[in-house]
Formats: structure tokens, sequence, C-alpha cells
């Protein structure tokens, strides 16, 4: 397999019966995916698009994304999701960027590009929706209708992209990561072997396509000959009536997302799950502990970003009762596979020793290609062939990764460097708190001070003096913060992430 086009006319040659996706009560082959794609090419070909152009989409969670996407594997073209939930202003910028052949979006949506429509008039727009609102516009089903199901006029190539997905931009304008097929082909392989994918299994996705989250496990799932469930937005409710009824065997959330889960997880028969990935952030052990008591020894725990896979930890490792030691490396985002290349870097880009932070460094061949029309950001990342990840972490003595900070967000008070991580990570052991967000804000004497903002248990009261009196019990004074707000919830990108450019912009 050299290409993701390859992939999808294995499965179509070899399980063209079996189901390969499932969204809103329709149901799709395998077979019947690679005949979407094929057909998708054609039009795709005839409306005058060629080898790398791009194909901007702007959908919440529908099928049609990826069927677009199997165009772009197939043939050749370049898919380029966006991010539904920003400003007018920061889609036009994306669309620039990319200056795509064709925009594909729902009607709802279209709004946010309009400009862009009055400055290019030299592109095809197709719009999803059975009701057509846009005579201006091809609608999508008779555009993939039109299509030739036959040997599509280009194919794909290990070298092509075939994906730019747009980084969620937490210290700065988001970024367009390059991810070409030979990236993702070997992307795909370590998805289905480190998530611990079972072959014919069926992975619930309810993270925005827009995101990468999205796709590798859907990738994964395809090179399982399994099938994707694809759920338009989050809801905990219905991903547990999903599980149930249609014997989901994995999914992936951020922590937040399974404490919402385990909320409402009643009696519900979640006894077909084999493997809950959760990534984003690593979960504490608490969370583990109730998690595993409902669901068992299912959880995998992983890190990466839109630039590439870094570490993740097994479902043998993710058990809190197996000692002291592994109830505190459930606070660590695993080791590096076979596959990865990890190291912790200094400034002068030397290895640091165990226990000894520095910035998360590594190597694969699903690493991206660099950033579209970014060179100065390209280089700043890929140093000779290393990703440069931005995280400042440390690997304790058996190489278990624990990430403390964005490099960018690091705190220096009184010529100390202070790491969020461990000022959160104090705030979070006491039994009343449920998350907690740390950043520096400006202070005269000390160049920044520590603030925390912190989300209590419901019926939980707690001041700011005891907040940070609990914190002096575990670290260092000059740690801990000065100050505290509570609030009832924390600003997120996409990804579930905290957004910390967010509250820097409220926090001082």
């Amino acid at each position: 397999m050299k290409t993701i086009g390859d992939l999808i006319e294995h499965n179509a040659r070899y399980f063209g019966s079996r189901e390969a996706f499932l969204y809103e009560g329709r149901r799709l082959s395998h077979g019947q995916f690679a005949e979407r794609s094929r057909r998708l090419v054609s039009s795709f070909y005839a409306a005058g698009l060629r080898r790398g152009d791009r194909i901007a989409i702007l959908a919440m969670n529908c099928q049609e994304t990826w069927d677009i996407f199997g165009a772009a594997e197939l043939g050749g073209f370049v898919a380029v999701p966006i991010n539904f939930r920003l400003a007018a202003a920061e889609v036009l910028y994306m669309l620039q960027d990319t200056a795509p052949k064709a925009i594909v979006f729902e009607p709802d949506l279209l709004a946010l590009a309009i400009d862009y429509r009055t400055a290019s008039s030299d592109i095809a727009w197709i719009e999803i929706g059975e009701r057509q609102q846009a005579d201006w516009a091809s609608p999508f089903e008779a555009f993939v209708a039109a299509g030739d199901p036959g040997e599509p006029p280009i194919r794909s190539g290990p070298e092509d992209p075939v994906y730019i997905f747009y980084t969620s931009g937490t210290t700065g304008r988001p970024k367009g990561a390059i991810l070409k097929q030979r990236n993702v082909v070997a992307a795909t392989r370590m998805n289905a072997l480190e998530s611990e994918l079972p072959k014919g299994g069926t992975w619930l996705v309810h993270s925005p396509q827009f995101h990468i989250g999205a796709n590798g496990p859907r990738l994964g799932q395809q090179y399982q000959a399994g099938r994707t469930i694809l759920h338009r937005s989050f809801q905990p409710e219905a991903a547990l009536r999903e599980i149930q009824t249609e014997r989901v065997t994995g999914t992936m959330t951020v922590g937040t997302m399974l404490q919402a889960v385990l909320d409402v997880a009643g009696d519900y028969d979640l006894s077909s799950m084999q493997a809950w990935m959760v990534a984003g952030a690593p979960a504490s052990p608490e969370l583990m502990r109730r998690a595993i008591a409902r669901l068992g020894k299912i959880f995998v725990i992983q890190y990466g970003m839109t630039e590439g896979r870094v570490s993740g930890l097994y479902r043998f490792e993710v058990d809190p009762d197996a000692g002291p030691k592994a109830a505190q490396r459930l606070r660590s985002v695993g080791r590096s596979s076979p596959e990865i290349k990890l190291r912790i870097c200094d400034e002068a880009g030397e290895d640091c020793p165990p226990g000894v932070p520095g910035e998360v460094v590594f190597q694969s061949d699903g690493m991206f290609a660099g950033y579209w029309n970014n060179s100065v950001a390209t280089t700043e990342t890929l140093r000779d062939g290393w990703v440069h990840s931005g995280d400042v972490g440390y690997l304790d003595e058996e190489n278990f990764l624990f990430l403390v900070d964005r490099k960018k967000d690091m705190i220096i008070s009184g010529g100390e460097n202070i790491y969020s991580r461990e000022v959160e990570d104090a705030l979070s052991a006491h039994p009343d708190v449920i998350e907690a967000a740390v950043i520096g804000i400006p202070d005269e004497k000390w160049g920044e001070a520590v603030k925390a903002f912190v989300i209590l248990a419901p019926e939980a009261v707690m001041s700011e003096d005891q907040a940070i009196e609990h914190c002096r019990t575990l670290i260092a004074r000059y740690k801990c913060p000065k100050f505290v707000e509570f609030v009832s919830g924390l600003p997120r990108v996409p990804n579930g992430k905290i957004d910390k450019k967010a509250l820097r912009s409220i926090g001082a």
C-alpha cells in the first residue's frame, strides 16, 4: 500500500459488502465508498481540477466530508477541511492561503465564505444538502452521480499532498500542516496498531472532521477493514446509545468528554467496547479509576498533534491500581513506539538527562511534510528531519514522557521557571477540584505572577486562600498561584485542549 487510495480499492475488492460508514441512518459499504470516491474524482476532474489542486470543505460533521477525503486520497487532490467555528475573517484567510479550485459547503455556513466567492469566480462551488439554496452551486449528490464510476482519470502517488489540516492556533495564527500520502499511510498503520483497533471493528467519531483526531481513527478502521460511525457533534447520551445499539468497539475522547460520558452512563450496555482512546491531555488517576470501574481496562492514552503522533500508553499500562508507580505514570503520555524516535532537547539541541525538562522533539515516517505557504514556520519546526513540538516535557528513567507546559506558556517569575502543568496537577489533587488551568500574568515586581482558573465540583466551596494553601503542601511556594479565579468552564480549542491564549486575554 503506497497511498490511501490503494487502501480504498483494496477494501472494495476484498471487503466490498462490509459496512464502512454510518451517518444519521445512512450506511455505506466499502464498495459503495470506493465507487463514490471514483465518481467524485471524475467530476472534480471534469470541473477542471488536477493533481495537487485544493478542495476546501466548509461543513459540520457529515458523510460528504469523508467522501471528499476519499476523492483526494484516490485522485491526488488535496482536501482542506475548514474550522466552521472560526470568524469569517479567519475562514477568508485560510481560503486565500490555500486558493482552492473547489469549495464544498453547507448552506448554513456559506456566510463564512461569501467574501471569497465575490473575489474568486473561477472555482467550482458544490452545495451539501437535499434542498438546494444556492442556484449558482452544484448539488452535491448530483455532482457525485455525474462522475464516472470506472477507472479515475488521475491517480494519487506517494509524494502527493492529500490533506492540509490547520493547527488549532493556541499560540498564534493557525498554520496549514501538509500531509503527504506516504506520511498518511505510515500514520494509518501506526494508528491501527498503537490504538489497538480490533480487525473489523467499529469506531465512533464525534470530534470535528477539520481536526486530525477525527481522521486518524477513521483511517485506522479502514486499515482494519472496519467501519466508522460519525456523529454530527459530541453528545454524551447519543454516544452511549450508539455504543449500545451498534456494538461500537472503540472511540476517542478528551478527559472532559470522558467525564461527561461517565456522568450519564447509567445502565447502558457498553460491553462491546475494546479500545477507548483518551487524548488531548493526560487523564488523572482519579478519572481513570472511575472509568475502569465502569468499563474495564480498555483505555489507551495517546499524545500527538497535527504534525504527528508522539507517544502513548497501551491498555495494559493504564491501570491506576497496579501500584504507586503505575498510578503516577497515568500523568505521563506514555512512551514512543518502535516507529517513532523521541528526544528531549535543551536550548543547545543536546539531549536532556532523565527528569530534566526540555523541548519534545520527534521523528517518524508519519509526521507532516511542512506548513503550506509558510517556509519560516516550517524551518522553525522541522530541523534536520526532526519536528520541534513546542511542548516542554521530561523523560523518566524508563522513558515515560511527562508534559509540563507549552514552551511559549512557561511562566518566568522572579527569574524562576514555573511550568503550568505542575501547578495544575497540584490544584487538581484537591478532591473538590474538577479541573484547573494556569497562566502567567504581568507583575511589576516579579515580571510574571501565577494565576489559576479553577472549576469546583458541584456543591463544593473553596476560597482563594484555601486553594493557595493546598498548593503549598505539594509544590514550592514560588510556584503557587498568587491569584485564583473560580469559574464554571474553561475556553477550549476544537481538539479539546484548554485555550491558554483566550485565558490570557481575560486573565490580567
